[in-house]
């Protein structure tokens, strides 16, 4: 997208269209299939989840989001997040919509609908994993963190309609509303069988084991590292991918548990290798800045990371702790 059609949208779009099509605009919604559900397969899915809803496209499209246009879409959460002292997670958002398109739809609810944007909100979820619930999409969907969180939708009609002009442009958002026929999304580049990518428990699981692999000549509790290694590995296809968040990071403690011996040789240790495993077995005291230099410290213990990876593991250590320290 050249820079000059990522620029702000004229926020005078939104009284425009309002004066145009009157109580057409009420029932507006806005949803974007963020780049996690789509590299996942799962955009096919969740639009018949809308439609069984009752809430139908009047336009869609696939989409690969400038940041200009991530800075506007997100501005109102940014905002929010620093006024209550968390951490916006703003400066990785542009690397996390490279993993994969993200699919833009503007829905409409039935003829006297009056809530469509909100009633979408309870239906996603909330942001934090922790919170969701079954019924949910991010629940449904296993949402990874606050960042790589499924779908992101409008807060309100006025929002939808906004945030539709954002990417459709206010002339083709005119042209849905005024058509109001039910819009199809093109398949080009959005995969259509669903494949389930791993969650950052099973990533954290994965560099354990890398490293307990890699570290066994040098440990004297060898027995207690191969029973904590194959407990890692016999939960790392049932147990990490657990849709209720909390029971997926005690899954990954669990195997530590009982090794009290191992537990203490390694958080003796001041090697790097030693230090990464000393806390992500205890997976408590995260934090972004840690975080931040997560996926260069793996890189130097050689350990093999793809794009999902990175991204999954640097924004699931900057969330876990406000996840877990929020969740229920």
């Amino acid at each position: 997208m050249d820079v000059i059609d990522a620029l702000p949208l004229d926020d005078g779009a939104v009284t425009r269209l309002r004066a145009r099509h009157g109580e057409h605009c009420t029932p507006l919604a806005f949803l974007l299939v963020r780049p996690d559900a789509v590299r996942q397969g799962l955009s096919w899915a969740i639009l018949d989840e809308l439609r069984r809803e009752g809430l139908t496209p009047l336009e869609i499209g696939v989409v690969r989001p400038h940041p200009r246009q991530l800075e506007e879409l997100y501005l109102s959460t940014q905002i929010r997040m620093a006024k209550a002292g968390q951490r916006p997670m703003w400066w990785y958002m542009p690397r996390y919509y490279e993993l994969a398109p993200a699919v833009a739809v503007l829905l409409t609810g039935g003829p006297n609908e009056t809530g469509a944007a909100e009633r979408l909100t309870v239906l996603k979820g909330p942001a934090n994993p922790a919170q969701t619930r079954p019924g949910q999409l991010r629940y449904r969907y296993r949402s990874q963190n606050m960042l790589m969180s499924i779908v992101h939708s409008s807060e309100d009609a006025d929002s939808a309609i906004r945030e539709a002009c954002l990417f459709f442009g206010e002339q083709r958002v005119d042209e849905a509303i005024s058509r109001r026929c039910p819009a199809v999304l093109d398949a080009a580049e959005i995969p259509a069988v669903p494949a389930m990518l791993p969650t950052f428990h099973q990533i954290v699981a994965a560099t354990q084991i890398a490293l307990l692999d890699r570290l066994q000549p040098r440990i004297e509790c060898r027995r207690e590292a191969v029973m904590v290694r194959t407990a890692l590995q016999q939960a790392h296809g049932g147990d990490l991918t657990d849709p209720v968040y909390r029971r997926r990071t005690r899954a990954l403690r669990a195997p530590w548990r009982y090794a009290s011996p191992l537990r203490e040789e390694l958080s003796s240790r001041r090697d790097p290798e030693f230090v990464y495993l000393t806390w992500s077995m205890q997976m408590s005291q995260t934090a972004a800045t840690f975080g931040d230099g997560v996926v260069g410290h793996l890189r130097n213990l050689r350990v093999d990371l793809d794009d999902w990876a990175e991204t999954v593991l640097v924004s699931g250590w900057g969330f876990h702790s406000l996840i877990e320290r929020t969740g229920p």
